[in-house]
């Protein structure tokens, strides 16, 4: 956004923005070729996925660049009062109402419960889970633009730390990493539980070392409720 489309004069809203999430889109779906096609473990394909894109990054931005594209302004700011940062964040929410609507979310928790069973039921599982990984690659895109909106510039460096934050998020929602359970809904709600934790540890001038060994604490916690509640059912 910073760096290549302010270059090729597509820093326009009504093009870089679809352009941006259409690359998000495409790197989600080169992960879930890796793993539906290929048959790679999904942690491998993701984290190799990760390396690559974060050479690359590397190698564009050595450094933070700015300015941001001019229409970023505003999204930092209020547009007749509206907070306009908080636009890249309504439109996942709005897909993923959408995608509830429809069989798509409960064909997911099934692969993700029971890829076997999904597959004897007649589920195209090599589909939904190319499908799961596109929509998280442009849900990926959506965080980018609102983070580069939020800081107004861009840099390279700013996106891997929030790793750890936003599985822990997941993890604290209630959705289950090994696959079969999980929303929308209770992600929002461990993302809003963990901004609340780093500003109350912030305030307390605690040291950002300290506010990372809390969210590993946290993360270690919520997916051992998580085990404990998937075993539930089998002990019943």
């Amino acid at each position: 956004m910073v760096t290549l489309l302010l270059q090729w004069d597509l820093g326009t809203p009504l093009v870089a923005v679809p352009l941006a999430l259409l690359v998000g889109a495409a790197v989600g779906a080169c992960c879930g070729l890796l793993v539906a096609q290929v048959r790679l473990q999904p942690i491998v394909a993701t984290l190799g996925v990760f390396l690559v894109l974060n050479g690359l990054n590397l190698a564009l931005m050595p450094s933070p660049t700015g300015p941001a594209p001019a229409f970023f302004a505003d999204l930092s700011g209020r547009w007749h009062g509206i907070p306009m940062a908080p636009v890249f964040l309504i439109g996942p929410l709005l897909i993923w109402w959408a995608l509830g609507r429809t069989p798509f979310v409960r064909t997911l928790l099934a692969v993700g419960g029971d890829d076997r069973v999904a597959f004897s039921a007649g589920i195209d599982v090599r589909l939904v889970r190319l499908a799961a990984y596109t929509i998280g690659g442009l849900f990926a895109a959506f965080a980018g633009l609102a983070l580069t909106a939020l800081i107004q510039s861009g840099d390279a460096t700013v996106g891997p730390p929030f790793t750890l934050q936003a599985v822990t998020a997941v993890a604290l929602g209630g959705t289950s990493l090994a696959g079969g359970r999980g929303g929308m809904t209770g992600s929002v709600l461990g993302a809003l539980c963990l901004f609340l934790i780093q500003n109350l540890l912030t305030n307390m001038n605690v040291s950002f070392f300290w506010v990372q060994i809390v969210f590993g604490v946290a993360l270690v916690l919520a997916l051992i409720v998580n085990a404990g509640l998937r075993r539930l059912p089998k002990a019943a």
